[in-house]
């Protein structure tokens, strides 16, 4: 219940708060250790770092109410699908959705291999990134996942899929909706000739194309990894031939009907010229034994 006497103790905090310099770069320890403040049931809620650290001020400010100290490591915001995020090792690809298995115990992150395992040469429990190296992550600071699963890339044989999951630390930590586009469908679509499509990568962001050919079998370069044979691959063109539909970077985005965001393919590579290859999403899906 908010009664008037919780209601001006927090405004009476807050107050004296802006006047000590809180949410300032340059505020005391007693201060920065500060998160929030809210009301509870019957007493005033105090998120903390460091409970030691804002003790002596709790007790100042609220001298006749009563307050709980809730620790806490500092509220951050969910990351949406469709942004940077790589193995410690790489320099950043593309977080494409997230996946779960048959059960709905676990939520996995989607990607490719060569974003999440390194192109073969990360070990199951790696951590897994966000942002992506490239972009100022670190392991002590940014790791959300940890390997999960991935289809080794073959320099032998026909490869068919460049994937990999990731199982999330914290559940809540990455929302399912992507960038610009929202909820993928549950109900997968596979590829035709013709299909518009649209996806939400790290380089480009949002962009539109149309399926151009499917059954591809092709070569893949993987830089210093070697060129590698695929197939039965996804050909996308963009819309609007101004702008290609991927560029590097976009690695591991999720392309989806549009406008219906049935997922389509899982996107891997390109070229200079704007042409895009992406796996079957069946195909993944079915190799990694998940789910929307």
């Amino acid at each position: 219940m908010l009664t008037n006497q919780l209601i001006e103790a927090k405004q009476m905090a807050l107050e004296y708060l802006r006047g000590q310099g809180a949410f300032m770069p340059q505020a005391n320890q007693a201060v920065t250790s500060l998160i929030g403040i809210g009301i509870g049931e019957d007493n005033i809620r105090i998120y903390a770092k460091n409970p030691e650290a804002v003790w002596d001020m709790v007790r100042d400010v609220f001298r006749e109410v009563n307050t709980e100290i809730v620790i806490t490591s500092g509220f951050e915001a969910a990351v949406q699908c469709g942004v940077s995020i790589g193995h410690p090792n790489i320099a950043a690809g593309t977080l494409g959705c997230l996946v779960q298995d048959a059960a709905r115990r676990h939520r996995y992150i989607l990607s490719n291999n060569h974003v999440l395992a390194d192109r073969n040469n990360a070990a199951l429990g790696d951590p897994i990134l966000q942002p992506g190296p490239i972009h100022g992550g670190t392991v002590s600071v940014n790791t959300i996942a940890k390997l999960t699963d991935f289809e080794a890339l073959n320099i032998h044989n026909a490869n068919f899929i460049d994937a990999a999951i990731a199982e999330l630390y914290d559940i809540h930590s990455v929302t399912p909706d992507i960038i610009q586009i929202g909820f993928p469908a549950a109900a997968t679509v596979p590829a035709s000739v013709g299909l518009n499509v649209h996806k939400h990568g790290l380089t480009t962001q949002y962009t539109t194309g149309v399926i151009r050919a499917v059954s591809v079998d092709t070569y893949v370069n993987f830089g210093a990894f070697r060129r590698l044979w695929f197939e039965n691959q996804i050909e996308i063109g963009a819309t609007d031939p101004s702008q290609p539909f991927s560029k590097g970077g976009d690695s591991g985005s999720l392309i989806l009907t549009d406008p219906d965001n049935n997922p389509v393919g899982l996107l891997f590579a390109c070229d200079s010229y704007g042409t895009t290859l992406a796996n079957p999403i069946d195909d993944v899906l079915n190799r990694l034994r998940v789910v929307f």
